[in-house]
């Protein structure tokens, strides 16, 4: 799964993604430091998850002509250690 992180704390990350993840889940997430070229694995816990309405912009014109739109999610998660 990838995702754009939207901010990251001390305690866990909040996080746009097209999957779906269910509350409570333990996930094993890397984050990237050092311009990709490094990365830290880490667990976490899906805090929350809202559903969001897809970005007008982000479509592309052959989702706009079948009718289809990516469905995004923004993700709170919480570091385990």
């Amino acid at each position: 799964m990838e995702g754009n992180a939207q901010n990251v704390s001390e305690g866990g990350i909040c996080f746009i993604t097209e999957q779906a993840l269910e509350e409570t889940q333990i996930i094993k997430i890397k984050i990237p430091i050092l311009n990709g070229a490094a990365s830290i694995p880490t667990l976490a816990k899906v805090q929350w998850v809202k559903k969001q309405p897809p970005a007008e912009a982000q479509e592309s014109i052959g989702d706009a002509i079948a009718g289809q739109r990516t469905k995004q999610y923004t993700i709170g998660l919480c570091f385990i250690f």
